[in-house]
């Protein structure tokens, strides 16, 4: 079963059920002794996590002190609620009193202390804006009918791209880009991708260059990669290497005008789904080897610090009940190799879905948990190993 960032995850994996409770009001929600609290919020005893009964789909960080994760939650036939969790160097602490309380976040990018943007849909596509003291929401041109916002780059205060889909429904609609000048955002004229197009994940190196990636055709056995790319004048579509049957890209990372990667998979939506990781060159992209996981497994978020160090995440392999497990790997600037990860859900698996890497020894990744209650999931790398924060 296909599942899309816009329904439940931002991977396809099995639909999982959430029970949630109603968000309290106020400023920050603190880790503290075990207990349960307002909010649907645990605290781990034996950890700093906040095992909020959720799924977060971004995260952001610009130094080791400072990170933003971002997510939703959902009961089914009751409106999402929106979620925002804050690192603050020792404890992850989870924003209160969010408006509009009946939307979904699906991505979030930090300039600095006080400049970060996360973006989703409540009732069509949402910005909110991090100005240092309150998360707000922005003002966002009408884009139409269903548009939703499914992720987020800022390479700085004066630059910043938003993309999603307009008419979104289960198999897409119509791409859709959002651009920040400094002032206030535009959308961005397009090339033709044909039906059934969304941009899923965006990412920006300076002001003149900016990937944005997706799918056509999406949610069908015919689906097919889409990248997008931004020179400073216009966005024009790339060609791509063979990428194989019911192909599609999550997110993409770029460290230069010559370096970037994006990642997905191939067949996705089947029991045989492949990891896809494409590398760009300077000049093409290119189709890279995928370490072997004997599973069908996909790749979700990438991260990139160097031209030896990237990192993507994702989800693979089965428990004993039939649950993908969180998948990582390494890019080490030869190849890439699979990491150890945490699966602290046991026979119920998990997923991670967002990776950001502030240096060799502070990264952090995000997604969920499949068991009953569909848990949050943070895990971090110490520059040694990942463990679940």
């Amino acid at each position: 079963m296909r599942v899309r960032r816009t329904a439940w995850v931002s991977i396809r994996v099995a639909v999982v059920p959430v029970l949630v409770l109603g968000l309290a009001a106020g400023g920050y929600s603190a880790v503290a002794a075990p207990r349960e609290v307002a909010g649907g919020l645990r605290v781990d005893a034996k950890t700093s996590a906040i095992n909020l009964i959720a799924l977060l789909t971004g995260v952001a960080a610009t130094s080791p002190r400072r990170a933003w994760a971002v997510g939703w939650t959902d009961e089914f036939s009751q409106p999402s609620h929106p979620v925002i969790l804050r690192w603050n160097g020792a404890a992850w602490q989870q924003v209160r009193g969010l408006s509009p309380a009946d939307a979904s976040l699906q991505g979030v990018a930090a300039v600095s202390a006080g400049d970060a943007w996360a973006v989703g849909f409540s009732h069509g596509a949402l910005i909110m804006h991090w100005t240092g003291a309150k998360w707000r929401r922005a003002r966002s041109p009408n884009a139409g009918t269903g548009s939703r916002l499914l992720g987020v780059a800022a390479p700085s205060d004066r630059s910043a791209w938003a993309v999603g889909c307009v008419s979104c429904v289960a198999g897409g609609g119509e791409p859709l880009v959002l651009a920040w000048n400094g002032k206030s955002w535009r959308r961005a004229k397009l090339p033709r991708t044909g039906s059934q197009s969304e941009l899923t994940g965006v990412a920006a190196s300076s002001a003149r260059n900016a990937w944005a990636v997706g799918c056509t055709k999406c949610g069908t056995t015919g689906s097919k990669a889409l990248i997008l790319h931004w020179n400073g004048a216009a966005w024009r579509r790339v060609r791509l290497p063979g990428t194989g049957s019911a192909s599609e890209l999550s997110g993409v990372a770029v460290l230069s005008a010559r370096a970037a990667w994006a990642v997905g998979c191939s067949k996705c939506g089947f029991g045989s789904s492949q990891s896809l990781i494409l590398r760009w060159t300077g000049r093409t992209w290119q189709r890279e080897r995928v370490p072997a996981t004997g599973a069908a497994n996909q790749m979700s978020g990438v991260a990139v610090r160097s031209a030896r160090s990237a990192w993507a995440v994702g989800s693979g392999g089965h428990t004993r009940l039939g649950v993908p497990k969180t998948l990582i790997f390494r890019w080490n600037g030869a190849a890439w190799k699979r990491v150890s990860s945490p699966n602290t859900a046991g026979d119920n698996g998990g997923a991670v879905v967002s990776v950001v890497a502030t240096s060799g020894s502070n990264a952090w990744a995000v997604g969920n948990n499949f068991n009953d209650e569909a848990q949050t999931l943070i895990l971090h790398w110490n520059g040694r190993a990942w463990t679940r924060s």
